[in-house]
């Protein structure tokens, strides 16, 4: 946990890198809990996209790094929920 706590930190700087492994470190989590909401994996994957993005956008909103999976999975199931509500 650590290392992903430490990769927030960096990625609240701006180091698109330790996104990456962020996203890496993540996104099976963020994935499942689309698929939960959506139930098809194309618009899960769409959601956990548009996830990791306002998620990014929004790291400096984060005070806490070590929060970062709780955080992410609550901006994927809001995201999915709206996409559920669209289609």
């Amino acid at each position: 946990m650590s290392d992903l706590k430490e990769a927030v930190r960096r990625s609240q700087s701006g180091d698109l890198e330790a996104y990456g492994h962020v996203v890496q470190a993540t996104q099976a989590m963020a994935f499942a809990a689309a698929y939960t909401v959506l139930r098809d994996p194309g618009l899960a994957e769409d959601a956990v996209q548009e996830a990791f993005l306002r998620a990014f956008k929004r790291l400096h909103h984060l005070e806490e790094p070590a929060a970062f999976p709780a955080w992410l999975r609550r901006i994927v199931i809001t995201v999915a929920m709206n996409m559920r509500r669209s289609h």
